[in-house]
């Protein structure tokens, strides 16, 4: 039987049904064993022995779980060197002067689905204007900004003449952005992906000349089943294509 513990697959029904058989085969020939029989209290402790040796043999045979490593999520992205019109719509985003685009994506390589995927993004350098989902495949994520702030456009501006007269000059921009954005995906299926496109924007409070972005900075978590894996923090490099 304990042959069969080391060859057998180590699941945990497997595991449980040959530590029962060990424990039927051993128990009776302990029991009756010339010196153990001898006294009740010498049974007793025998037993107590062999339950003890077969709780450890448990614990070592026992199936340990095997966590997705954090390079089955693959998060990577592209960002275009594309000066589109202010008032366009790319990707579903309003499109403002200043803005660059970045296509993100959430990939799974693993064969099963992972649930509460939790992952903060920014890009080196650069805020985040805006945040959406493309596509239509599923899951519908969430993407929002981190908690960690939210930098608003440049405020209006009130004057006092010298009649003591107040003028307000309201703010140039209405562009808000935030350092980092969360997005939340409840389910990502097995072999499957999710896409973003973000705008992202330099010198708020007010606006810089365009930069394109050439990093990203990942970390988050998920789930499968019931086992927590921790994306740790690292560094993407982008993809740069020029669009004309």
């Amino acid at each position: 039987m304990g042959i069969a513990l080391y060859l057998l697959p180590k699941t945990p029904g497997v595991v449980l049904i040959c530590l029962v058989f060990i424990f039927l085969l051993l128990a009776l020939p302990i029991w009756n064993f010339w010196w153990i029989e001898k006294a009740l209290w010498r049974r007793a402790s025998a037993l107590v022995a062999l339950l003890g040796f077969l709780a450890f043999v448990g614990r070592v045979s026992w199936p340990k779980p095997e966590p997705l490593g954090t390079r089955q999520i693959s998060i990577y992205g592209t960002a275009y060197d594309a000066d589109y019109p202010p008032g366009s719509n790319v990707e579903g985003i309003p499109w403002a002067k200043g803005y660059s685009h970045v296509q993100l994506y959430l990939e799974n390589l693993n064969d099963e689905s992972v649930h509460d995927l939790n992952v903060s993004i920014s890009l080196v350098g650069v805020n985040i204007a805006e945040m959406r989902q493309t596509g239509t495949v599923p899951p519908k994520c969430e993407a929002f900004p981190d908690e960690q702030g939210v930098h608003p456009g440049p405020p209006s501006i009130t004057i006092i003449g010298k009649d003591g007269k107040r003028t307000t000059i309201p703010g140039t921009t209405k562009i808000t952005s935030a350092p980092a954005y969360r997005i939340h995906c409840p389910t990502l299926f097995a072999k499957s992906a999710v896409q973003f496109a973000v705008a992202s924007v330099s010198g708020l409070p007010l606006p810089g000349p365009r930069r394109i972005p050439a990093m990203l900075a990942v970390r988050g978590s998920y789930r499968t089943g019931s086992s927590p894996t921790i994306i740790q923090p690292h560094n993407v490099e982008l993809g740069i294509v020029k669009r004309p």
